[in-house]
């Protein structure tokens, strides 16, 4: 085998390897609800998007997709099942096989905006890396966000402690996750 032969296999082989690499999905983030714009820029998005913004929604809200297809949410109550991205929608489907679709307007490695098709509001979301090596150190999975869910019956004391447990858990797993 020649010089050159050699330079171009080596040049097969190392394309090979760049295009078998895993494409990540730039969707798969914790999107946090971002709160920070001013009128101006809220307008813009109305503008830009139609619909009307979400003013009940803060930081506190999101949406955390992870590469399995599930999904864990808190917009306006907790929720949690699959997501699929299909002709520029985000399409949750909750345990209940409740559907929510979300028209992605733009997408970027640090913003992700959508219109709920329904309410026609728009959402804004910052993108969050959500590597965690379990679901008990993911604030956002289900087991860190019971605290979340309400009741179904009069809860006892020992219940009540559970769910505040629970919830000083999801502060201390945000806290430890955002520094």
């Amino acid at each position: 085998m020649d010089k050159l032969s050699k330079i171009q296999l080596c040049f097969f082989l190392v394309f090979l390897f760049i295009s078998c690499q895993e494409k990540k999905d730039p969707l798969v983030k914790a999107w946090i609800y971002n709160d920070s714009q001013d009128q101006k820029e809220q307008l813009a998005n109305i503008q830009q998007y139609g619909g009307t913004m979400e003013y009940g929604l803060t930081a506190a809200n999101f949406i955390d997709l992870q590469p399995d297809g599930s999904y864990t949410s808190y917009i306006s109550f907790f929720d949690q099942g699959k997501w699929f991205f299909k002709n520029k929608n985000l399409i949750l489907v909750n345990r209940q096989k409740q559907i929510l679709e979300l028209a992605v307007q733009k997408l970027d490695d640090k913003e992700m905006v959508c219109t709920n098709k329904m309410k026609r509001k728009v959402y804004r979301f910052t993108g969050m890396p959500n590597q965690f090596t379990s679901a008990s150190q993911n604030p956002f999975s289900a087991i860190n966000n019971r605290w979340r869910i309400k009741a179904k019956h009069k809860e006892s004391d020992a219940e009540l402690r559970a769910r505040l447990k629970n919830h000083f858990s999801f502060w201390e797993k945000y806290f430890d996750w955002g520094v």
